[in-house]
């Protein structure tokens, strides 16, 4: 598989994709360069000129309902809301990237991404048991597994291990 350019191709929303980003990053000595991977995915948002145009039409209106908050206002018009994924301020094109944890990518930090292929199940259990350490460690827990399908019991912690 190989990367795909932003400027090319954006990804499907809400799939999460393998991306490299341009932002700096920790990284020790010895690791090799341009390695800043993230898994991340898309949240589309809108342009400035898709919120201009958008005023006075129906495609202004949201589901959520003008709100008074007495020192704020919601008016609950689309192009007066500013969501994650917005061309505004910060992030120069109308999407972001959203991650796992708390942090997430203005559009613009995201250059290349890729799909992520699905690992297949005889591959994880052929890695797994790759070592005879990992062949008993697996025995011993699909004992434990099927012993609680067959027989409805709870498992319990080895108090030896």
């Amino acid at each position: 598989m190989s990367w795909i350019n932003v400027k090319d191709k954006l990804p499907e929303e809400g799939k999460y994709v393998l991306a490299k980003h341009n932002r700096g990053t920790w990284h020790d000595s010895d690791d090799q360069e341009n390695v800043n991977t993230v898994v991340v995915k898309l949240v589309r948002g809108i342009s400035e000129k898709e919120r201009k145009e958008m005023k006075g039409t129906s495609k202004d209106y949201q589901d959520s309902p003008a709100e008074d908050h007495g020192f704020y206002k919601i008016s609950g018009l689309r192009s007066d809301t500013y969501k994650q994924g917005d061309e505004h301020g910060n992030n120069m094109v109308p999407w972001a990237w959203d991650t796992f944890g708390a942090d997430s990518f203005f559009g613009q930090s995201i250059t290349h991404w890729m799909p992520i292929p699905p690992l297949k199940y005889e591959e994880i259990i052929n890695n797994i048991l790759d070592s005879e350490e990992n062949q008993k460690h697996y025995e011993s827990f699909m004992n434990d597994f099927e012993r609680k399908l067959i027989f409805g019991e709870t498992l319990k912690k080895d108090e030896n291990n």
